[in-house]
């Protein structure tokens, strides 16, 4: 989850600034001028960085205080209760800063990902729906939709957007890695070991692609070729003893099936 960027004005802190005197800087920037709210924001990312969050969280509320109605306040506020584990309260923030700025989008992924985190998926996938209106044509953004989806147990529903996510993107490789595994949830094995394989066009050294390609071509009765698969995921992680078991299960299945 991003922050969203907060304008400091005219005064550039350098990398390599010592921490106290930029903060000493927007001290007296504040103290002088209590309605300045970017001395406030300038604090709380400087707070944010040093990892004092208890600092921050109150220069967020300052900001709020003088800008009540700012959409972007609010995102950033509840970017720093995430941080804090506060999770419930950055919810508040988050559709406060998305009722702000309806057009926006940032609000809606970030609210998205901290409902997924809470269990309510069904929330969430509110959330990833709003963003995939707003933003249509985003293959990260149908994933996410798909993703929470799937986490709220609708597999079915979850199939479309991860077409969708990797029509829009053709190299996503782990778009089609959970699309193989939502088609298993479905029990469609067939669709599943295609999703499985156009993983690995792209991601050649992807173990688990490799697992679940050869469990699904079990499943379908091709014993043979998930011996293949099976013997290539042991060159990826030699030694493993639960994909040496399936290998040893799929050389049975073959030797049980062959002529005599």
């Amino acid at each position: 989850m991003a922050r969203l960027p907060v304008a400091l004005g005219g005064t550039t802190i350098g990398r390599n600034a010592d921490y106290r005197t930029a903060v000493s800087i927007w001290e007296d920037t504040a103290a002088k001028v209590p309605t300045n709210d970017r001395a406030h924001s300038a604090l709380a990312v400087l707070a944010e960085d040093a990892g004092r969050m208890d600092e921050a969280l109150a220069q967020h509320a300052a900001v709020l205080r003088l800008k009540p109605d700012d959409a972007t306040a609010h995102f950033n506020f509840a970017f720093g209760l995430v941080r804090m584990g506060r999770l419930e309260e950055a919810v508040d923030q988050y559709r406060t800063s998305a009722r702000l700025k309806p057009d926006g989008v940032d609000a809606h992924i970030n609210l998205g990902s901290v409902l997924v985190r809470l269990g309510r998926f069904d929330e969430a996938i509110a959330e990833f729906e709003a963003v995939v209106r707003l933003k249509p044509k985003s293959g990260e953004d149908e994933f996410n939709l798909a993703q929470a989806y799937v986490s709220a147990g609708r597999p079915a529903e979850a199939v479309p957007h991860y077409e969708a996510a990797t029509r829009l993107k053709p190299d996503f490789a782990e778009g089609f890695y959970r699309l193989g595994n939502a088609d298993v949830k479905l029990d469609r094995m067939g669709e599943a070991a295609e999703a499985y394989r156009e993983t690995l066009r792209r991601a050649p050294e992807h173990f688990e692609a490799h697992v679940n390609l050869a469990g699904a071509l079990m499943m379908l009765g091709r014993p043979a070729e998930a011996v293949t698969v099976y013997e290539e995921s042991l060159r990826l992680r030699p030694g493993d003893p639960n994909v040496q078991a399936n290998l040893e299960q799929a050389r049975e299945r073959v030797r049980n099936t062959s002529p005599r």
